[in-house]
């Protein structure tokens, strides 16, 4: 075994027109999902968000896909997304939002959509600010939605991201998630 052998394959860069299987929807049976909790740094507390973390919440999901480069070219689109969704969701309590805090500020954040049928049950996907990330933390988050998914009595869970961010490589493959490509991003 070489040196060269255990590299893994660099992704591949996304062309200008997204062609098919830039996206991928990332799936988990529940049956896989441990019990407890990964480890996590109790300086840190995770809460579900209320309408008044909307701004902080907000700015912390923008800082997280800012930094992943994999977002690129479709930054803006995504984050009317995701704004969208918190804008419309979390005033209306008809979503939960996962926020994890450094005292008082917010450091990561993930909405949890329960309804059965949705394509995307984590419609923000987990994200973590880069001075934060390799520590954890969203591991934790990731189980920790997970886990409320299945209390909430749903047979599985999804999550659908984009080819080559880290998310896709290291986070989403975490507790038995298959990963699944996709023609577009249809449903996020």
């Amino acid at each position: 075994m070489t040196f060269a052998s255990l590299l893994r394959p660099a992704p591949t860069p996304p062309s200008r027109t997204m062609s098919a299987h830039y996206w991928i929807q990332f799936s988990w049976d529940f049956s896989q999902l441990p019990e407890e909790s990964p480890p996590f740094d109790r300086r840190f507390a995770l809460t579900v968000a209320v309408p008044d973390d909307a701004r902080d919440m907000e700015a912390c999901l923008s800082r997280s896909y800012s930094t992943e480069h994999g977002w690129t070219l479709q930054m803006k689109r995504r984050l009317e997304t995701v704004q969208s969704v918190v804008r419309r969701e979390l005033p209306e309590g008809t979503m939960d939002f996962l926020v994890m805090r450094h005292g008082t500020r917010i450091i990561a954040a993930c909405g949890i959509n329960d309804r059965e049928d949705a394509q995307s049950h984590l419609p923000t996907g987990v994200c973590v600010l880069s001075e934060y990330r390799c520590r954890g933390l969203g591991t934790f988050m990731l189980h920790e939605c997970l886990r409320q998914l299945r209390e909430r009595g749903l047979p599985v869970a999804r999550v659908i991201t984009r080819r080559g961010i880290t998310a896709e490589r290291y986070l989403y493959p975490k507790f038995g998630g298959v990963p699944t490509p996709m023609e577009d991003e249809v449903g996020r």
